[in-house]
């Protein structure tokens, strides 16, 4: 299995001008060879099937970010997919406009299981940090309204409006 650009694949032929991949969607894709040379080729069979998947997630600048990290570490550790080594690791990243910034880091052992538990992952923490009582912000926007000068007012007496119509 391969990605190059943005395709992902199995290589199930190889030709003098293309290659082609089958990808999760069972569909073949045609890549000329030159790509294989231009562009970055990534290979996921290699002699380790082991592969990192990242969990990015921010939550509310009321949270101890220490309670948040030990969360994420639970959330990795009680995942059957997860490797003990190499061990998960909950980073706190930095300060974003409506969240503190964490990524939980975790190894699975073989590539097919990626998605699955990068699935998992996501629901677990979204499940373990709301029992918490830990919010995950969205951004939020303040707008303010200046109130605009009222409209003078027409002066008391008019002159009577005259209907022109026969």
């Amino acid at each position: 299995t391969i990605s190059i650009g943005s395709t992902l694949g199995t290589v199930s032929r190889i030709q003098i001008r293309a290659t082609t991949l089958v990808d999760a969607d069972n569909l073949e894709v045609v890549v000329p060879n030159k790509s294989f040379i231009t562009q970055s080729v990534q290979n996921w069979s290699l002699s380790s099937s082991i592969t990192r998947i990242v969990v990015k997630v921010g939550v509310g600048y009321g949270c101890d970010p220490l309670e948040a990290r030990r969360i994420l570490l639970d959330v990795a550790t009680a995942n059957p997919n997860v490797l003990v080594a190499p061990a998960p690791s909950a980073l706190f990243l930095g300060f974003g406009d409506s969240a503190l910034q964490f990524e939980l880091r975790a190894f699975v052992g073989a590539i097919d299981q990626r998605l699955s538990t990068l699935d998992a992952l996501h629901a677990a923490v979204h499940r373990a940090l709301g029992q918490a009582g830990i919010e995950i912000p969205f951004p939020q926007r303040d707008v303010y309204v200046h109130a605009a000068a009222a409209p003078e007012e027409a002066p008391a007496e008019s002159a009577p409006v005259v209907d022109a119509a026969p």
